[in-house]
């Protein structure tokens, strides 16, 4: 334990301040990490558990992948959409699943640079144009993310109406400065931030500017909508068909938000722990008993990392060298 000990703080002292920082950070969210999955397999009965595991309907398994595809399918269309039809729906649906069957195994969300270098390697695009498109891509996952934990937030803690309208107000209000407010943006990067973001913003703003003109922005939100409303039936079929819970809807709405994520938080690959200590917490807090709880967080973590690993594997069997190539650049 005393080496270990010494060691990182001998990787802190040596390292620069910005370098200390992303380290504390990693180490932060590990440990959270950690701590979340062992309260979660704390006093379970692990012999409740294994029979509780496999004791779901196989018709609920299979529609459950056949969704998984389905938001893959989603995911591949909007990519299409945002690079102008630079690639096609199967290499956007390629590289949607290498994306997160990375993610499920690196850190820091690098799958999203493999699915960069997957498509540099085939498609007509430079690496600026797919970084902002990946980037957008993610900010408006996270638009939406946000709507749902306002929108089932306030509906599960029963909080007036003007609540919910006030956080979507706040979120378009947001969306419309980065739409339409552009230069205004750029020229509050560039005061604020450190040069490496200043050139991410760059390539994100003038994506958003190539999107506009070209009349593509509307169509991949109404894609995102889509996406996320997969998601929630996912949520749903888990919930209330993997497992009769007969969870209200506002309930398994906010499951999804923490299902989805806590599973992508930045610096841990997959949000393993995180994802599973989450989502048995508040279960648990709705009354479910724990090794139940625990079972559902289990069966999300299956969909959401087996199919996908399964599935990149073959992805990464047909790449070419290129596509390894462009990663390393």
């Amino acid at each position: 334990m005393g080496s270990a000990s010494a060691f990182l703080f001998r990787a802190v002292q040596t390292a620069e301040p910005d370098q200390v920082m992303k380290r504390l950070l990693m180490l932060l969210q590990l440990g959270c990490a950690l701590l979340f999955l062992l309260w979660a397999a704390h006093e379970i009965n692990w012999e409740d558990l294994k029979v509780t595991l496999p004791a779901v309907s196989l018709f609920a398994v299979v529609l459950l992948v056949l969704f998984r595809l389905v938001i893959y399918v989603l995911l591949g269309w909007r990519l299409t959409v945002l690079l102008y039809g630079n690639i096609t729906l199967l290499q956007g649906i390629s590289s949607a699943i290498l994306c997160i069957g990375c993610n499920n195994i690196l850190p820091a969300r690098l799958g999203e640079i493999c699915k960069i270098g997957f498509l540099r390697s085939r498609a007509a695009c430079g690496i600026p144009t797919l970084s902002g498109a990946v980037a957008i891509e993610r900010g408006m996952d996270v638009f939406c993310l946000l709507g749902m934990a306002v929108f089932f937030g306030v509906a599960v803690l029963a909080l007036p109406t003007v609540w919910v309208l006030l956080g979507m107000g706040l979120l378009l209000m947001i969306g419309w400065v980065l739409l339409w407010k552009t230069a205004f943006v750029r020229s509050c990067c560039r005061r604020t931030l450190p040069l490496f973001f200043q050139q991410w913003t760059e390539e994100i703003l003038d994506s958003l500017v190539g999107m506009k003109k070209r009349k593509v922005f509307g169509r991949a939100g109404i894609l995102s909508l889509c996406i996320w409303g997969c998601n929630f039936i996912h949520a749903e079929l888990i919930t209330n068909m993997l497992f009769p819970l007969n969870l209200p809807l506002r309930e398994t709405g906010l499951l999804c938000v923490v299902l989805f994520g806590s599973s992508a938080l930045f610096l841990v690959p997959g949000g393993y722990g995180l994802m599973e200590g989450a989502v048995t917490a508040l279960l648990l807090f709705w009354g479910v008993e724990k090794t139940q709880a625990l079972a559902i967080a289990l069966w999300g973590r299956l969909y959401y990392s087996l199919v996908p690993l399964t599935l990149s594997s073959v992805v990464v069997a047909c790449s070419s060298k290129n596509t390894f190539r462009y990663t390393l650049q």
